[in-house]
């Protein structure tokens, strides 16, 4: 139930740092791939 009680910033704030983390990782790997694939 820790949805129903009050909003905790420093778990959003981790949370948020790590799908931004994700996300830079992602891109990094599509435009790698892109690369490779500009070769062919």
């Amino acid at each position: 139930m820790k949805y129903l009680t009050f909003l905790d910033y420093t778990t959003l704030e981790t949370t948020g740092k790590n799908i931004e983390a994700k996300l830079s990782e992602k891109e990094k790997e599509i435009q790698l791939l892109r690369q490779r694939n500009s070769k062919y």
